[in-house]
């Protein structure tokens, strides 16, 4: 009875992941210098145990130097999703801020959609979406926004437990 227990329990773990749905596995950051003024943002995220359809609500945070503004989170216009013509899905419920009066700190919170996925053979399924996040700069230090920065993000996802 006891190694029964153990068996389910174990069974129950690992399938943890694709019961419970997509679990990050990487978050990276990047440094953008604008004028005088450097700014750090999530860029590069990772997300496994992912289920094709899922809504995942995604925070990136970012901080400068000097004042910033959230202007915006766009879909890259070209080629969104890849891999090209394999992978569709959308955002929605986008709130960035700071907007007025701008910060040195802010996030934007969102909600990253994939509708298909690339099969990679017969078990696992993946895709990348690509976004611009847009940032309003002051790039001197005097409390204003002189500037414009645009940082890409990429989210990627797959429905394996590893990436």
């Amino acid at each position: 009875m006891k190694k029964l227990v153990v068996v389910a329990g174990v069974v129950l773990v690992l399938m943890a992941g694709s019961v419970f749905g997509a679990v990050e596995f990487k978050r990276g950051q990047t440094q953008v210098t604008v004028g005088s003024n450097i700014i750090t943002s999530d860029c590069n995220l990772k997300y496994v145990n992912y289920v094709e359809g899922e809504t995942i609500s995604i925070t990136l945070n970012y901080s400068a130097l000097y004042n910033i503004a959230f202007s915006g989170l766009n879909i890259r216009a070209n080629v969104p999703f890849t891999p090209a013509k394999k992978v569709l899905g959308s955002i929605a419920n986008i709130t960035g801020l700071p907007v007025t009066p701008p910060a040195t700190l802010g996030s934007v919170t969102f909600d990253l959609r994939f509708d298909q996925l690339k099969a990679a053979g017969k078990a696992k399924k993946f895709g990348q979406a690509h976004l611009k996040l847009i940032l309003g700069v002051d790039t001197d230090g005097d409390g204003e926004i002189d500037d414009d920065v645009t940082i890409t993000v990429n989210i990627s996802v797959s429905t394996a437990s590893h990436p």
